[in-house]
């Protein structure tokens, strides 16, 4: 007996000569079935199915049906398949106790397994264009439950990386989320990529904006409503989404809706920062481009971008600018650290400690800031320098660092990540080692690190790909 009806296309059966495993009894009843000779890797691989159950219950609702079934099979012709109370998955997803390195993403593939027995099985989508609200509901919740798994990093590390993804990808190419009265199945690839990051930046859009929570009240309240409606099977649609969402935030979000579902294409900025010492201001400078498409492409973007400055000894302080739909558009951002104080804490100052720190030889027990962080005495020898690549500042490097009196450490630009957009950011490199070596956000690292090609990069004349990876090792 199930509680909701159920569409024909996900029954869902499986015959063999299984070994079966009881994963758990409660809430709801999860079995692991296995050929013989797997069942010890089953039983290691499915521990995290009960706390994604339990935690999927107490945020979204009771779990649909009576059990829940996972079926490990060799040669699957996809790595999962879903049907109704069960999922069959491939056997390359098991892995035994003494390997680390699969867990990642088994557990990752059996979080969205069961999430999609509530949306995507229970519930369908009303129309084909409605495709990208199942799957991004489903993947946006899958993630959420990650993040309390594998923690907020590696979280945050996904979603960083994703952002930039879709923001390369998206470029006018693909047609828009949502194509009202398509007739043909969208490409499943891209919205499963571009989905759940359009739900991140309206959850946190919700937040910033409204007295409400985010779409942690939204969801909830969603899955009610489409239980309690007289669909068989019960379906959602984009325009029923939305209208909860203004319920229950009060925010109007038609301008979100034609931005980030009903447009396409993902904003490009280019950002060029002075800081004007003599009015105390940081100028901000943003430029605008969207590449033009005939897939419904976004001309301009509009929104809050929240720019955050560290002053002095890396002190934060958030400004939220109001994007505008121009090509550019400059911003005067207040600086709130003293002068004075600046002067004092500022990278010149530092550097220029350092540098007396390194001269005074007199005292034996005195040893140079950097190599309290990393010593390695072969580096003393200019020919094992050479071989390891180390390099150091260049004297114009140095006498433009000790000149900088007063300024910020950095400048973070997004950094709760609330836009899917590409930020062209060049800066001087020991803003950049200011950031990599005190901002403890791995977004912040990833901005940083010279190993991401489509990264922010530091100024072409500054040269600082010889410092940055040798900042990295000493930190």
């Amino acid at each position: 007996m199930h509680a909701y009806p159920i569409s024909v296309q996900h029954i869902t059966f499986a015959a063999g000569p299984f070994e079966t495993h009881v994963i758990a009894e409660s809430p709801k009843a999860i079995l692991g079935f296995c050929l013989p000779g797997d069942l010890d890797q089953l039983i290691n691989s499915t521990t995290c199915l009960p706390t994604a159950m339990d935690f999927y219950t107490k945020e979204i609702g009771r779990y649909p049906y009576s059990e829940y079934k996972v079926v490990f099979l060799p040669e699957t012709r996809a790595q999962c398949t879903t049907g109704v109370t069960m999922s069959i998955l491939s056997t390359d997803l098991l892995y035994p106790a003494n390997v680390i390195d699969q867990g990642v993403p088994t557990r990752q593939t059996l979080a969205l397994a069961l999430i999609q027995q509530w949306i995507g099985i229970a519930i369908i989508q009303r129309t084909l264009s409605d495709t990208w609200l199942v799957h991004g509901l489903a993947l946006y919740i899958s993630s959420l439950f990650l993040r309390q798994l594998l923690g907020n990093n590696e979280y945050r590390f996904r979603l960083k990386r994703d952002i930039e993804r879709c923001a390369r990808l998206d470029q006018g190419d693909h047609w828009p989320l949502c194509v009202p009265g398509i007739l043909e199945p969208p490409d499943t690839s891209f919205i499963n990529l571009k989905a759940p990051l359009v739900l991140h930046i309206l959850d946190r859009f919700i937040a910033k904006s409204g007295t409400s929570l985010g779409l942690s009240r939204v969801i909830p309240r969603i899955f009610l409503e489409v239980a309690e409606n007289d669909d068989v099977p019960p379906v959602i649609s984009t325009q029923k989404f939305f209208k909860t969402c203004r319920q229950v935030s009060g925010i109007d979000l038609k301008a979100f809706q034609d931005q980030w579902v009903y447009g396409s294409g993902c904003p490009q900025f280019r950002v060029v920062t002075n800081f004007i010492r003599k009015k105390f201001i940081v100028e901000f400078t943003v430029l605008q481009d969207v590449k033009a498409s005939e897939k419904r492409a976004v001309p301009m973007f509009e929104g809050s971008l929240t720019v955050r400055i560290h002053e002095a000894d890396g002190a934060p302080f958030e400004h939220v600018v109001d994007i505008k739909a121009v090509k550019k558009k400059a911003y005067n951002l207040p600086f709130n650290t003293k002068y004075k104080r600046t002067r004092r804490s500022g990278i010149g100052a530092r550097y220029k400690k350092l540098l007396e720190e390194q001269a005074d030889d007199d005292e034996e027990d005195s040893q140079p800031v950097l190599t309290q962080a990393f010593s390695y005495p072969a580096w003393d020898d200019e020919e094992e320098k050479a071989r390891w690549r180390v390099a150091e500042w260049s004297d114009d490097q140095v006498e433009q660092m000790l000149s900088e009196s007063g300024g910020y450490e950095w400048i973070r630009i997004d950094p709760d990540c609330e836009w899917i957009a590409t930020f062209d950011f060049t800066e001087k490199p020991w803003n950049w080692i200011s950031q990599l070596q005190s901002d403890r956000d791995v977004a912040a690292q990833l901005e940083v690190s010279p190993g991401f090609a489509y990264s922010s990069r530091c100024a072409a004349d500054c040269r600082p790909s010889s410092i940055l990876p040798l900042i990295r090792t000493r930190s």
